[in-house]
């Protein structure tokens, strides 16, 4: 931490030592920097040491994780033996994010909004190992793994048009079924249209206040309209491909005689053909992921639908955090085609619209990536506020009555099958959302649009 570098109030770097190939560079305020765990650091300095690394950023919502540190973005050259890392996803490829907008006035509807919620959590599985209605045989199940979002579509989940606001149009065309275990297969054939646990949810919410007017007109977005927001992935599937792929890739690098920083950081070549099947089993486990929440997003469409007297909702856009990416970026001037990891992280292209969501007692933020993204953090953003503390932590020194309390005085309504669930995701275990979002909007990354307020959450 002593050869921290401070660039501006919100950027810092960590200059290359050891056997890193390039510097770090962390978006931070001093008071998130005081925040930084040193398991983090060392995290980020075995990623910024591996094969064909160029670019290594920590976002405001860093924090320690398997291999990689959530809240990292990195980009491998894989024109020079660049590699890519199933630590770099995560275990939950595609976790994302998908926001719907009504033009329902949220103080005209606050009636609705318990009825709402009540049946959203009774059609809306979530929770550890949950399943949900939809249950596959093993060739559909692979035309969902290679078709996505649209392989949902095409069965009345939702329209057409939806797909174009989905990150990717719901589907990586390198994805491969053939790639996907039986094992993985097994485990997500019943799990379409389901949350699951951790720090899955969905969130009613309302427009508190409009940022850019211009943004939020052309989405016809406007002060008190209500909202819903849903963050989930790929399930037991996405788990169980990133739990396989990463035994594979640290036998091949036993065998290869790969020094091994750390058990949890594995990689491989990205044009190996161990990388090009982890490639094209990710993308799999990532398509499972846009059509659960193209599912569970026709499923919440029609319970607005009979709740709210015909009312619709319209989507807004679906993003992907923990994935992996080939991406063409400028490297001190030459560009370069690099397999770009975002976990705990999202792209945030010039344009792109960003969801940023906070905790349950806190607003989310809706964003739009900006010319200077791809200047300075390879077209990257936040993915969250970022935990404070781990969940075992959280267990230990947060009461439920405390949670309890706290969301009743904000007049929030949460749901969810476990008291320990709300414990783990309450406010008190995340960091300040407000102090994320200026550093990404202070740093230039992105602008704020509108920011969103939680009436109801379901967990």
């Amino acid at each position: 931490m002593h050869n921290m570098e401070k660039l501006s109030n919100v950027h810092f770097k960590l200059p290359k030592h050891l056997h890193m190939r390039k510097d770090v560079e962390l978006f931070l305020s001093e008071k998130l920097l005081s925040m930084l765990e040193q398991d983090a650091v060392r995290q980020l300095i075995n990623v910024a040491s591996m094969p064909g690394i160029e670019a290594v950023f920590a976002m405001p919502d860093i924090h320690t994780g398997y291999g990689f540190p959530i809240g990292t973005v990195a980009g491998a050259d894989i024109e020079s033996g660049g590699v890519i890392s199933p630590s770099g996803v995560g275990f939950d490829i595609n976790c994302g994010m998908r926001l719907f907008v009504s033009q329902v006035n949220s103080k005209s509807s606050q009636r609705y909004i318990r009825e709402f919620i009540n049946k959203l959590f009774s059609m809306v599985p979530a929770g550890v190992g949950c399943t949900g209605d939809l249950k596959l045989n093993d060739r559909e199940l692979d035309v969902v793994l290679e078709k996505g979002a649209r392989w949902a579509v095409e069965r009345g989940y939702g329209e057409l048009e939806e797909l174009d606001k989905t990150e990717d149009l719901g589907c990586m065309r390198q994805a491969s079924a053939i790639a996907v275990s039986k094992q993985a297969k097994k485990r997500g054939a019943r799990q379409l249209g389901t949350l699951g646990s951790g720090n899955h949810f969905l969130e009613v919410q309302y427009v508190l206040d409009v940022y850019d007017k211009d943004i939020a007109s052309k989405l016809n977005i406007k002060k008190g309209d209500l909202c819903i927001m849903f963050h989930c992935g790929s399930r037991g599937l996405g788990h169980q491909v990133c739990k396989e792929y990463s035994g594979y890739v640290l036998q091949d690098m036993k065998k290869r005689g790969e020094y091994i920083a750390d058990k949890e950081l594995g990689f491989v070549k990205f044009k190996s053909k161990l990388g090009q099947d982890y490639f094209a089993a990710m993308g799999a486990a990532a398509n499972f992921a846009w059509a659960n929440r193209q599912v569970i997003g026709a499923i919440v469409k029609d319970v607005f639908k009979q709740v709210f007297d015909g009312e619709t909702i319209r989507m807004v856009c679906d993003i992907a955090h923990n994935i992996a990416k080939i991406e063409k970026h400028k490297i001190n001037g030459k560009t370069k085609r690099l397999c770009v990891h975002r976990k705990g992280a999202t792209r945030a292209f010039p344009g792109q619209l960003v969801i940023v969501p906070g905790d349950m007692g806190s607003k989310s933020y809706l964003l739009i990536g900006t010319e200077t993204s791809l200047q300075v953090s390879l077209a990257s953003c936040c993915h969250g506020a970022g935990r404070a503390l781990s969940r075992s932590r959280a267990k230990k020194e947060i009461a439920y009555n405390q949670v309890d309390s706290f969301l009743r005085e904000k007049n929030i309504l949460a749901y969810s099958h476990s008291k320990s669930a709300l414990i783990e995701e309450s406010p008190f275990s995340y960091k300040d959302v407000e102090e994320v979002i200026d550093v990404v909007c202070s740093a230039g990354i992105v602008r704020k649009v509108v920011s969103l307020c939680p009436l109801a959450v379901l967990k």
